[in-house]
């Protein structure tokens, strides 16, 4: 007998009334076993660390299983869409007793997608009302009239006091016409007063070079990182 039968004899115990020619067999199964040991004991490590991971993300809520996609696209969904629902209505009864300001907002995407976005405040609340797509009439002041009759009609007349546009020559077209349907108040927006100021101001000859050489040093910072790294630690933040 050599020396790796000899190991062999010492690590395994071989029961008393086993056949040397069996003793082939105790021993794969006995590798088996442990090596099957080893796969649960693995499996139970990386099933805990998930589980350790979960609670610490969710150390209030332990123990609680999230919902599955299909639970939140149904039930949850269903459940939300009820609760704004009763939340919108219950606004709509405050705009009976207090009036509301119905306010436009435009906004055209990097695909040239232009949506009009309506909404509806009334002391304090502020609902969305609707969203249109304008991409084809957004630059029509007869469409732009047509879309503002109709949310004022669906928000009531007796209700509307005021309307907050931009400061678009489409609207202010829109509005000429509408003044002389309803009897209501006409609000510019005053943030886009304030850009459409700076963007004037921004056209004067001194500030305009001003404004180009601060854009060409800023895409240049910007164009390398290990500037950018630097610059951000010397100022301990972006430049812009």
């Amino acid at each position: 007998m050599d020396e790796d039968d000899d190991e062999d004899e010492k690590v395994y115990m071989y029961p008393i009334d086993m056949h040397p020619d069996e003793r082939d067999g105790y021993r794969e199964a006995v590798c088996a076993s442990k090596a099957t040991e080893w796969e649960r004991q693995q499996y139970e490590s990386v099933v805990g660390s998930k589980r350790k991971t979960w609670e610490l993300s969710c150390p209030n809520g332990m123990g609680i299983e999230p919902p599955s996609p299909y639970e939140i696209k149904n039930k949850y969904f269903k459940m939300e869409y009820k609760y704004m629902e009763a939340y919108v209505n219950q606004q709509r009864e405050k705009w009976k007793t207090y009036d509301c300001t119905i306010m436009s907002d435009g906004w055209t995407g990097p695909t040239r997608l232009s949506i009009i976005n309506f909404m509806v405040y009334s002391k304090g609340s502020t609902v969305f009302f609707k969203s249109v797509d304008a991409l084809n009439n957004s630059k029509h002041h007869k469409h732009i009239y047509k879309l503002l009759k109709n949310v004022i009609k669906e928000v009531r007349v007796d209700n509307v006091v005021q309307i907050v546009t931009d400061n678009g020559s489409v609207f202010m077209k829109a509005r000429k016409v509408l003044m002389k349907k309803f009897n209501l108040y006409w609000t510019s927006c005053a943030a886009h007063c304030i850009n459409l100021m700076f963007e004037d101001i921004g056209k004067i000859p001194n500030i305009a070079d001003v404004i180009h050489n601060g854009r060409k040093i800023t895409n240049f910072i910007y164009n390398y990182g290990w500037l950018l790294a630097e610059i951000r630690k010397y100022y301990g933040g972006d430049i812009v």
